[in-house]
């Protein structure tokens, strides 16, 4: 009724499918975490009578299921997140002023990325959420060798979203990899904390548990 949908929350679910997020040195992708994580997180609302919508994005908008609290819209979102295949990389920032222009109504914005890219860009395109009053909460999505980078031996990198390859001596710059991501998740984070945006960085090794604890204390503090 009325009533309800005045009080129940809107959920949009942000999952981003570049080629970068089929990167993996585990059992699970990136990607894969998303869609699980993105799945069990869809569950959670609609038992709570919480409307969940699903967009998955790379260069374009590609699947756009408005926020459903009833279980076919939630059939239809976890069969959207079962087909979710790979595209291309893409600027944040138009693909999310294209989405929060289509957005019937404020509610909780929910992004699942690895977020490898101008730190900028990022950061402006997030806070696009943040000026049209939605609530935000941010799963970067890392490799736990992305992380660490424990590569024993040299090897060939490609660069998974440009095909681009380049020989390289991980020991050599492993110190000066590690700097500069410490560099750019700092930043990350404390943008996002000066604009109010929920961030949580995870690794595919993170237990689905940590995630959804997060995000059921955002979800509480919203009532």
């Amino acid at each position: 009724n009325e009533f309800e949908d005045e009080t129940n929350l809107s959920a949009y679910l942000l999952v981003y499918k570049s080629k970068s997020m089929t990167f993996s040195t585990t059992s699970v992708s990136k990607l894969e975490y998303a869609t699980y994580l993105a799945a069990s997180i869809a569950y959670l609302l609609v038992k709570q009578k919480d409307a969940a919508g699903l967009l998955t994005f790379d260069t374009k908008l590609e699947t756009l299921l408005n926020p459903s609290s009833t279980r076919m819209g939630l059939f239809n979102l976890l069969k959207e997140l079962s087909n979710v295949e790979a595209g291309e990389e893409t600027e944040f920032r138009s693909i999310f002023n294209e989405l929060a222009e289509r957005m019937k109504r404020r509610g909780l914005v929910v992004v699942f990325s690895d977020l490898l890219g101008d730190p900028d860009e990022v950061i402006e395109a997030i806070k696009l959420f943040r000026h049209r009053k939605n609530e935000v909460i941010v799963f970067q999505i890392l490799d736990p060798s992305e992380l660490s980078f424990e590569f024993k031996n040299e090897a060939v990198f490609e660069d998974m979203e440009t095909g681009q390859h380049l020989p390289i001596q991980p020991w050599a710059i492993k110190g000066e990899y590690k700097g500069l991501l410490g560099e750019y998740l700092d930043k990350l984070k404390t943008a996002f904390s000066a604009s109010m945006i929920d961030y949580v960085l995870l690794s595919t090794e993170t237990p689905f548990d940590i995630a959804l604890m997060k995000f059921l204390q955002k979800r509480a503090n919203l009532l």
